[in-house]
């Protein structure tokens, strides 16, 4: 269902971004799982997409930083082409 389509997931080391990223990779889309503190968490959360997939990747930068968001987001499209979700 959503095959091809790149979705970035903001907290997704963790709580409801973890489910959110998951569930959306089930689907088919290509998962980028930002994450602010735990890069563990955020390995942990890409180890579990990748068994079934492999187009995903963790993105460290804080959201509430609009600068960071920036360099996160031209980096994700430089790197994919767009970002759908």
């Amino acid at each position: 269902m959503l095959k091809g389509k790149i979705a970035l997931v903001t907290g997704a080391s963790r709580g409801i971004g973890k489910e959110i990223a998951l569930t959306l990779s089930s689907y088919g889309a290509t998962v980028i799982i930002n994450y602010n503190g735990s890069k563990e968490r955020a390995e942990e959360v890409l180890n579990e997409i990748i068994k079934d997939q492999e187009d995903a990747m963790i993105y460290q930068a804080d959201v509430s930083d609009f600068e960071a968001v920036k360099i996160m987001v031209s980096d994700i499209k430089e790197q994919f082409g767009r970002i759908d979700i």
